[in-house]
């Protein structure tokens, strides 16, 4: 019987997704929006139809390491040398700063250090699948704005990685965290040295003989089985299932096989990822929206404008002029789906607690669904033109 329940779950589940997911995208939301309200509405604070999370949290922490893989194989060396020096020092100097300050005001009210770098991280990350589908959609990505956001957005998903390492560190107990974090990326660092040592001709050597055989199971079959093992292999060196899901894409980003190996993930990819977020939105207290809506208003404006005010005062130091440096910080303004991946992680090791978290789920879903609307105002203010 218990079995049965959560199929019947997982059905309700799968239901909310679809159904949801295809109401935010008729409304130019991005199925992201829509995956966080189908959880909020099935889950406990609401109808309470999917009580028990243990299974779509499973299937939705494959989904993340999924998601870290896609990003990872995306990123071969020679599309990583296509972002100019200006440019990435841009994208790293905006994570930092904006993970200082929102960090420093998170401490404000109350929060550890450990905590507060964890919060301040997650909202210095942008949403990567709806601006970009922003952009698409407004033919708006060969634009000198949408150019820099893409490239802004490459080199955030290249922190995401380094930032789990960090925020997993956090939570190793008390002590000097400049030390902790050091020690925790030396572990890292050495781990990765390890297995692209050794990754690079064993993989090769793997699908050589199954590329052969022409038989696409058995293709599939193979990465997701390289997937799972690098991430257990990070995950028994001390960093994360998620983390190992990404040096993984990234061992695989210059193989001959990327095009092939990307075709094959990206359907159950996109499921167990959409999963995922109705797990999170499953967390998503509406309550706390209810309760204190000019709190968590004052959290979604501070969000937005900290980092609009980050990233378009810090452009102009790229070669932005005063346009595009605007343009580029509104359309970054947001909170994204990684701080829902960092923020979780930080929870499973008790940096973040849980009214902390409830509140910052909230806010971040809120700036995601406001994103369409500041695209809107971009146009009508300051629109796109063939400089900006």
């Amino acid at each position: 019987m218990e079995g049965f329940q959560q199929l019947a779950e997982l059905m309700i589940v799968l239901a909310a997704a679809v159904f949801f997911a295809a109401v935010a995208i008729r409304m130019n939301l991005g199925p992201i929006v829509g995956y966080l309200f189908g959880g909020a509405v099935i889950g406990p604070p609401v109808l309470g139809v999917a009580k028990s999370a243990e299974l779509v949290a499973f299937l939705g922490e494959l989904g993340v390491v999924f998601l870290l893989f896609a990003i990872g194989l995306e990123l071969p060396v020679q599309r990583i040398r296509t972002i100019g020096a200006r440019t990435l020092v841009l994208g790293l100097l905006q994570v930092v700063i904006t993970t200082v300050i929102m960090a420093l005001i998170a401490a404000r009210f109350g929060l550890e250090p450990a905590g507060a770098l964890a919060v301040g991280a997650g909202i210095a990350l942008s949403s990567t699948t709806i601006v970009l589908r922003l952009l698409t959609d407004r033919s708006q990505l060969n634009t000198r704005s949408g150019r820099a956001v893409f490239a802004i957005l490459m080199i955030q998903d290249l922190l995401v990685g380094p930032l789990l390492v960090a925020i997993l560190a956090l939570g190793e107990g008390e002590g000097n965290l400049p030390l902790i974090l050091g020690i925790a990326f030396a572990k890292a660092v050495l781990a990765v040295a390890l297995i692209f040592a050794i990754g690079r001709r064993l993989l090769a050597l793997l699908y050589l003989p199954i590329a052969a055989i022409r038989l696409p199971e058995l293709f599939t079959g193979l990465t997701v089985l390289i997937v799972l093992g690098v991430g257990w292999l990070t995950h028994a060196a001390g960093l994360s299932l998620a983390f190992g899901g990404f040096l993984a894409g990234v061992l695989l980003a210059d193989s001959v096989y990327r095009h092939q190996i990307a075709a094959d993930i990206r359907p159950f990819r996109g499921l167990l990822l959409g999963l995922f977020f109705v797990s999170v939105g499953m967390q998503l207290d509406l309550a706390a929206l209810l309760e204190q809506p000019l709190f968590v208003l004052g959290v979604v404006l501070s969000l937005i404008l900290v980092k609009a005010i980050v990233i378009a005062s810090l452009a102009p130091f790229s070669g932005l002029d005063a346009r595009t440096a605007i343009r580029t910080g509104v359309m970054l303004a947001q909170g994204g789906e990684f701080a829902f991946v960092l923020w979780s992680a930080a929870g499973s090791i008790g940096v973040l607690d849980n009214d902390a978290s409830r509140i910052l789920i909230v806010s971040v879903a809120v700036s995601m669904a406001l994103t369409p609307f500041l695209f809107m105002l971009l146009d009508r203010f300051l629109p796109a033109t063939s400089a900006s």
